[in-house]
């Protein structure tokens, strides 16, 4: 018959579960992990890009918030280049219409 979770000592679910978790944890190996398909090593990177979003070994948004604001840069430099006027209004209107839309 099993016990309710309730009638267990709160001694034994911290000795038996967490410290075997906390064990675990100290046991990890900080060495990389190779990944084989067909014997064949997979390259160890530090980022890829996939359907739009850079993700990074550690999880960071850093390298995808900087991609992102390098073509904002980029589409900016591109309105002042493309357009002959310098009108305050104009370029103000095309920079609204281009560059938000990259920053969404």
């Amino acid at each position: 018959m099993l016990l309710p979770l309730v009638d267990v000592p709160h001694w034994f679910l911290i000795n038996m579960f967490l410290r075997v978790g906390f064990s675990w944890c100290l046991q990890a190996d900080k060495t990389p992990t190779v990944y084989l398909i067909k014997n064949l090593a997979l390259p160890a990177v530090l980022s890829c890009r996939d359907l739009g979003i850079t993700i990074t070994h550690d999880l960071s948004p850093s390298m995808q918030i900087t991609d992102i604001v390098a073509k904002a840069h980029k589409r900016g430099n591109a309105i002042l280049r493309c357009f002959m006027s310098r009108d305050v209004d104009m370029l103000t209107r095309a920079y609204l219409v281009y560059v938000p839309p990259l920053l969404k």
